[in-house]
C-alpha cells in the first residue's frame, strides 16, 4: 500500500476509535472547581507501569545487580529548584540532572536463573546514583545521595574546607586544558567553580578575551608559559596526552611540568556531572596539596 494512503487510513482509524475509548470510560476523580481530571484507568496504568530496573553485570559475568527506579518522579522532584546552564537543568544539591531518577532499591540474581534477592540494610530512603563491583566480585559499592539535604554538596564543602586549611595562605595557580587546542575554562564555568571552591587561582580568568569566550577561551602557549601555573589538569583522553603537552616549546620551564604537577583526569569522572563530582574535587585537592607539599 502507498505510504501516504497507509498513513491516512491509520489516522482515520485512530480518529474513529478515540471517541469510543473516551466514552467507554469517562474521566474520574475530578477535583471540584479545579478542572483537574485523571485519565481513564487504562491510560493511568500505562503511565504508572513500573520501569525496568537498571542492570549491572558482575566481573565474572554470573551475577546481575538490579537498581529499582520509580516509574515517575514524585512531585517533590518535579517541583524542586533547578539551575539552568547551556540547555541543561541541574539539581543544585546533587549536581546531577534535575530529572535524574535515583534508584530506590537494590537486588541480586544469578544470570542462569534463580530467585532475586533484595539487598538488606540500605538507607531508610535510598537514592542510589550508581553501583560498582569489586574486581573479586565479593563487594558491591553504591553511592547514596540525600537529595533533600544535599549530602554530595556537603562532601565537597568538607573537601574544600580541608584543602584551604592545609594550603594556608597559598593559592596554587591552575591551568585547565579542555583539548589539545589549548582551550581552557574560567571560573565562570562548572569546573572553574570547583577550582575556586578549593582555593586555587585560575590563570584563564586573566586571558585576553576570557569574558567574551563564554567561559572557554583559547590560550596561547606563550600566555601559559608566562603565567607559569603550579598545576595543569588535562581533561581529555589519550595515553600520550600528558607527554605530548610536556614536549611543547618552553613548557619545560613551567612549574607544573618541572614539579610533576600535570594531572590527567579520569575521563569518566571529568565528563559526568553527578555524585561523582566528589571524586573530581578530591582529585584536584590531592594534586594541589601534593604540589604545595601540604
Amino acid at each position: 500500500m502507498n505510504p501516504v494512503l497507509r498513513r491516512a487510513c491509520a489516522t482515520a482509524l485512530l480518529a474513529g476509535l478515540l471517541p469510543l475509548a473516551l466514552s467507554a470510560q469517562p474521566a474520574t476523580n475530578v477535583e471540584a472547581g479545579s478542572g483537574y481530571q485523571l485519565p481513564v484507568p487504562a491510560l493511568q496504568a500505562l503511565v504508572d507501569a513500573p520501569r525496568p530496573p537498571q542492570a549491572s553485570l558482575s566481573p565474572r559475568r554470573d551475577l546481575l545487580a538490579f537498581i529499582e527506579t520509580p516509574s515517575l518522579p514524585g512531585i517533590d522532584v518535579v517541583a524542586q529548584e533547578e539551575l539552568r546552564l547551556a540547555g541543561m537543568r541541574i539539581h543544585p544539591h546533587t549536581w546531577s540532572r534535575s530529572a535524574f531518577s535515583f534508584g530506590t532499591g537494590l537486588s541480586l540474581r544469578a544470570v542462569d536463573g534463580g530467585q532475586e534477592r533484595p539487598v538488606q540494610g540500605l538507607p531508610e530512603k535510598p537514592a542510589i546514583a550508581s553501583i560498582a563491583w569489586s574486581p573479586d566480585q565479593r563487594h558491591l559499592a553504591f553511592s547514596h545521595v540525600d537529595t533533600a539535604a544535599g549530602e554530595v554538596q556537603s562532601e565537597i564543602e568538607e573537601i574544600a574546607a580541608e584543602t584551604k586549611e592545609r594550603l594556608g595562605d597559598e593559592s596554587p595557580t591552575v591551568y585547565h586544558e579542555v583539548d589539545e587546542g589549548m582551550y581552557s575554562a574560567t571560573s565562570d564555568t562548572f569546573i572553574g567553580q570547583v577550582y575556586s571552591e578549593l582555593g586555587l587561582t585560575n590563570i584563564a580568568d586573566q586571558a585576553e578575551g576570557a569574558a567574551e569566550s563564554g567561559g572557554y577561551p583559547q590560550l596561547s602557549p606563550e600566555f601559559i608559559v608566562e603565567e607559569n601555573p603550579d598545576l595543569i589538569f588535562v581533561a581529555y583522553p589519550g595515553d600520550d596526552a600528558v607527554s605530548e603537552l610536556k614536549k611543547r616549546d618552553a613548557f619545560d620551564t613551567v612549574t607544573a611540568v618541572k614539579e610533576d604537577g600535570v594531572v590527567q583526569f579520569d575521563e569518566d569522572i571529568a565528563s559526568r556531572w553527578g555524585p561523582r563530582i566528589v571524586d573530581l574535587a578530591q582529585s584536584v585537592s590531592d594534586a594541589a596539596l601534593a604540589a604545595q607539599g601540604a
